[in-house]
């Protein structure tokens, strides 16, 4: 019964050390490409044909950009990820073929900002997960992250920092 009882207080302790935050993400105008991908990897690949449509068009980043990705699969998977590269953007532009223009609502999300690799990516969503059931709310969207230093900016996973979010609501009475 101890060895039970240490195991959660060294898992809680875990968790502890990602501080969860509630927060509103404001609406935003947005240039995104989504696709299926084979797997995470091909993330790089999608940031760069975004960024390369930003470059023909001459676009200007909003402060903050509020670079993400967002994970549209309704459950976690290795292989053909459903996946949304989107970063805020001023000014009015064309779409293209791959790359959209549009408004994104506001989201209300539950997040962690942590730095470094993304190893820590399991850990990170288990507090979420759980700070989400603790405190009343559910999934209501997709998962997202959004990127203040990413592998684009410096190739130093130490350097890298992260924002998991989750699109949350309050639990609703009856469910």
């Amino acid at each position: 019964m101890l060895d039970s009882v240490k195991q959660i207080l060294e898992k809680d302790a875990e968790m502890m050390n990602y501080s969860v935050v509630l927060k509103e993400i404001p609406e935003r105008f947005v240039m995104s490409i989504r696709r299926v991908v084979s797997g995470f990897a091909d993330e790089g690949k999608l940031w760069g044909e975004l960024y390369a449509a930003c470059q023909a068009q001459a676009v200007q980043f909003a402060d903050p950009p509020l670079a993400m990705s967002i994970y549209h699969d309704a459950e976690y998977k290795e292989e053909n990820v459903d996946i949304e590269m989107q970063t805020a953007v001023e000014g009015i532009y064309e779409s293209a073929e791959a790359v959209v223009f549009s408004k994104a609502p506001a989201l209300q999300v539950a997040s962690v900002t942590f730095r470094g690799s993304y190893e820590q990516m399991p850990k990170v969503t288990e507090a979420i997960g759980q700070w989400i059931e603790d405190n009343a709310y559910q999934i209501s969207g997709p998962m997202l992250n959004i990127y203040h230093v990413s592998p684009a900016a410096d190739p130093n996973p130490e350097n890298w920092v992260t924002e998991a979010c989750f699109q949350i609501e309050t639990v609703k009475s009856g469910k």
